[in-house]
């Protein structure tokens, strides 16, 4: 009887123990896997890290102890023998929460990298062509145009060989060239046999200075010429003072054309070292010497810059007005302020003056003396409202400027940046371009965490007088212009040159004559 006992008593013994071993096994493996997950985890946001390259020395230090002592430590909690059945859910519990930090960092890194990738650094323009007829024509869309004449526009930057070569190459047609503009609308429109070839900004600039050619003439096909175009010249960014162009361009679209008009001309000289930022706003009827054209040969306005020869011929235009290298550009659309405001839930535009106005380009946009809240598409409303004010042009520079400055101490708040992230680089994806680097703006970035600064922002307009002439682009007909103030340049100038430590010449005297 006593060894029957024995052996119930083994054998129970045994399934007590088997039962009790189970639990800690699935508990050790468990924990194990997650650590080996977790350290993989940790590996790929450190090597995203280094990738974007954006944290000082310091900081990385700092992220690769905290990594290295976290998988450690994950380690230990899931190989310790010891006090197995309280090690090891703390193990499976603190792997799970570094596992979904890491995985969430990874994913936020890789998306500002996709978009660093996909937006910054442009090296070449799309410029896309439009064959128009007139309205009335029998041409159309599936018109056979091979052995036919086609009307060229030649602005003043584009290559005219690469025109004829894209117009034999896509319509096995032959090209002419005409430099009047007006006079090819015309005669297109009294031929309606005819076709000209026309950068699809110019001719949508030449319906907006012309409104008699609305819904006159159609577009029956396209094509597309890609230029290439020097890269910037390099600039350290964190030490060297540098000059950024910001142009809004005026299409409604959703797309970035190569050539539009440009709506916003802004002027941001930038001194990193002494973290000061002089924003010159430059009017975009301003009567100016476009770069390129004779000596002597009619002025126009600084918008036309944009639509006849692109970013690239405002920048030389500007930089031959004030006098000053440009070294990048940023070109924006009107979605970019829209898109942004939203995305950062909104901004509060001051409103100076004493009575409320609804804006003209968009009627469901209504402004009250004071602050008042506002999102994007009235946002957008404001920073290209001119009609409500008596100085027109000036007024809208100083709204564009004030609505620029809301949106970057927006941004600037941690708070924003948290909560908001994904938001911001999706509503300006595809909305802007720009020559500034990846490595110019992870530079930057990189600086500004070292040194957490606090930057001074200047303003200084630029100033004229109101009135009408022809101009290069058109110059048989009157438009409205705004006559520069030299007084205002001057003053600019000099802004400009104490922002970006350029010695400001003495104005010439007239020598002292003997008595």
């Amino acid at each position: 009887m006593d060894n029957m006992k024995n052996i119930f008593t083994y054998k129970a013994g045994k399934q007590s123990l088997g039962k009790s071993t189970k639990p800690k096994k699935v508990l050790k493996i468990t924990a194990i896997v997650l650590a080996v997950i977790t350290i993989l985890s940790l590996s790929a946001l450190l090597i995203n890290i280094f990738r974007f390259n954006i944290l000082p020395t310091k900081y990385t230090v700092i992220a690769i102890a905290i990594a290295i002592f976290l998988a450690v430590l994950i380690t230990f909690l899931a190989l310790f023998k010891k006090k197995e059945l309280i090690l090891k859910p703390i193990s499976i519990i603190l792997s799970l929460f570094i596992t979904v930090i890491s995985v969430f960092g990874f994913l936020k890194i890789n998306d500002t990298l996709n978009f660093l990738f996909a937006n910054f650094g442009n090296n070449e323009f799309t410029d896309n062509f439009s064959l128009i007829v007139a309205k009335d024509s029998e041409l159309n869309e599936s018109s056979d145009l091979s052995g036919r004449t086609i009307l060229a526009y030649r602005d003043l930057t584009l290559d005219a060989d690469k025109i004829t070569e894209a117009i034999k190459t896509n319509f096995n047609a032959d090209t002419e060239f005409e430099t009047n503009l007006p006079e090819l609308f015309s005669s297109t429109l009294s031929n309606t046999d005819q076709i000209m070839a026309l950068n699809t900004g110019a001719y949508e600039a030449f319906l907006a200075d012309n409104d008699i050619y609305k819904d006159r003439f159609r577009v029956i096909r396209t094509f597309d010429i890609i230029t290439k175009i020097e890269e910037a010249k390099t600039t350290d960014i964190t030490k060297d003072p540098f000059v950024v162009y910001l142009s809004g361009i005026d299409t409604r679209s959703g797309t970035l054309p190569s050539r539009s008009l440009s709506d916003v001309n802004i002027v941001a000289a930038i001194n990193p070292t002494e973290h000061k930022i002089l924003l010159v706003a430059i009017p975009r009827d301003y009567y100016v010497h476009l770069a390129g054209t004779p000596e002597g040969a009619l002025n126009d306005k600084l918008t036309h810059a944009g639509s006849t020869g692109g970013i690239e011929l405002s920048k030389a235009t500007i930089s031959e007005l004030l006098g000053i290298d440009i070294n990048y550009y940023i070109r924006v659309n009107f979605n970019f302020v829209e898109n942004l405001v939203n995305a950062v839930d909104g901004i509060n535009i001051y409103s100076d003056v004493d009575y409320p106005f609804t804006c003209w380009t968009d009627k469901g946009c209504t402004f009250n003396p004071g602050y008042n809240y506002t999102y994007g598409r009235c946002a957008l409303a404001f920073a290209r409202e001119r009609h409500a004010y008596s100085t027109g042009d000036r007024h809208r520079g100083e709204n564009q400027e004030q609505v620029i400055g809301l949106i970057m101490d927006k941004i600037s708040k941690s708070s924003t940046l948290l909560s908001h992230y994904s938001d911001i680089l999706g509503s300006l994806d595809g909305t802007f371009e720009t020559n500034l680097t990846m490595d110019n703006i992870t530079a930057f970035f990189r600086n500004q965490l070292e040194t957490m600064p606090s930057w001074s922002i200047s303003n200084q307009n630029l100033d004229g007088a109101g009135g009408m002439a022809p101009t290069y682009t058109y110059p048989h007909q009157n438009l409205s212009v705004m006559y520069p103030n030299q007084e205002s340049i001057d003053t600019a100038i000099i802004k400009l040159h104490e922002i970006l430590g350029i010695e400001t010449p003495e104005p010439e005297t007239e020598p002292a004559t003997a008595e």
